[in-house]
């Protein structure tokens, strides 16, 4: 029998070919052997995992969901559009019991750093959010024991129902509802973490707004079955108002000051109209910057607000009562003829202020206005007003006055009506501003 040998010898390609698969097997070998514990691990556990499935073995029960929100700062307040925006991060906390190990046979390794997106993570959104909220994705931080860590920072964006009434005392209350109700089965309990509902160690105070407390609730359980599938974050904010004291309030208080000012003014010296114009139009400035100060609700107005038209419905009375007044002092006609009534309740007026006592009051008080004006009036060049009022001297004050000229009785009148509604407006004036300042110092002291 011929040798094998010699009937098939070897062949160089063959011997080629068993060569490079035997350096291909030993080269394969040697680098699974040189992989990382950590990346061994990881392949070892995701070899039959499966992201879309609740990682539990009996489907029966309920994955419990710890949830911890960390404040950062906050954003903005829309009061318009009853927008409210928060930096913060949500801490996440569940067990996942198929991701388990034992450390001894992994080379003491006790926890793996993964992505969201490659595990099971809850069906966590926020439900009153005014854009769609979408989980960004993480990494998260898993244990041997399968408790599994997530931490997702984001701008939580949520609509506020503003209350305005009390502007700028007021204090508003936002909230930031989460929610699994993305889990139809309802397999998934949503908790507030028992040792730490929420965390403020990183907040940033805001220039315009004071976080005052931090609520966390949940919603009740319907029974045994059904778990809580909601958490109320309750962030209580109030506005800072000493900017506003110090550029709405002051102003606006000074301005009422200042409506009472017109009746000090001689009606002879011509200023008087010209004055209530100059009022007229330091509001109209007032309201190009209160305008944009002041928050805009169709819903409700703000108490300020209605102060503000107050103080409008009084420039405007002082601006009549001054155009009625300078037209009794330059009316050519007699003034107690005057239609309407007026006539009458101008007699009324000037017979009622015939008695000793109050044309003693009113001579006193005309000779303190006119000593005021009257130096002022004559460094102007209006030499024609007079230094005292005329037809009313303290002379006659026992006598029973007999005034017959129509001139002397326009002035007199002027001067009573200039009497009457100066005192009458600051005692308006004062009963507004001790309004205001109770109504502020009470709702200052409330929040």
């Amino acid at each position: 029998m011929a040798d094998r040998t010699s009937l098939f010898p070897p062949s160089p390609t063959l011997s080629f070919l068993l060569l490079a698969l035997t350096l291909s097997i030993q080269s394969t070998l040697c680098s699974g052997s040189k992989l990382s514990p950590e990346i061994r691990l990881k392949k070892e556990l995701m070899k039959d995992y499966d992201s879309e499935i609740r990682p539990i073995y009996n489907s029966t029960d309920h994955i419990q969901l710890f949830v911890t929100f960390y404040l950062d700062y906050i954003v903005s307040i829309d009061e318009k559009n009853e927008i409210f925006s928060l930096k913060g991060s949500i801490f996440q906390q569940w067990t996942d019991e198929i991701l388990t190990w034992d450390p001894s046979k992994h080379e003491g390794i006790k926890h793996l750093v993964l992505k969201s997106t490659s595990i099971w993570t809850p069906p966590l959104m926020v439900i009153n959010a005014v854009n769609a909220f979408t989980m960004v994705s993480q990494l998260l931080r898993i244990d041997y024991t399968g408790n599994t860590y997530m931490k997702s920072t984001d701008v939580y964006t949520t609509h506020c129902r503003i209350k305005v009434s009390h502007f700028p005392f007021d204090t508003q209350v936002c909230e930031i509802v989460f929610s699994t109700l993305a889990d139809i089965e309802n397999r998934v309990c949503i908790n507030v973490h028992p040792d730490n509902a929420y965390n403020m160690s990183h907040f940033s105070i805001h220039d315009g707004w004071r976080l005052l407390k931090v609520e966390a609730k949940m919603n009740e359980k319907v029974s045994s079955d059904v778990c809580a599938s909601k958490i109320y974050f309750f962030f209580t904010i109030q506005r800072n108002y000493l900017y506003y004291m110090l550029v709405v309030i002051s102003p606006l208080l000074l301005m009422y000051f200042c409506t009472t000012l017109v009746f000090l003014i001689p009606v002879d010296s011509g200023e008087k109209i010209s004055f209530s114009n100059v009022l007229i139009l330091s509001f109209a400035v007032f309201m190009n910057s209160f305008s944009s100060i002041l928050p805009h609700s169709a819903g409700q107005v703000s108490i300020l607000a209605v102060f503000v038209i107050l103080y409008v419905i009084q420039c405007i009375l002082t601006f009549m009562l001054s155009c009625f007044i300078t037209r009794v002092r330059h009316c050519h006609r007699n003034p107690f003829t005057f239609p309407f009534g007026l006539g009458g309740f101008l007699q009324r007026i000037h017979s009622s202020n015939n008695e000793k006592n109050k044309r003693a009051t009113l001579v006193s008080f005309v000779n303190m206005t006119r000593s005021l004006f009257l130096p002022l009036l004559k460094n102007t060049g209006k030499s024609d007003v007079p230094e005292i009022v005329a037809g009313v001297h303290e002379s006659n004050i026992n006598d029973k006055p007999r005034i017959t000229d129509s001139l002397e009785i326009r002035r007199q009148l002027c001067d009573i009506l200039d009497y009457y509604l100066f005192y009458v407006s600051c005692v308006i004036v004062f009963l507004e501003i001790l309004i205001t300042f109770c109504f502020f110092t009470v709702m200052s002291e409330t929040f």
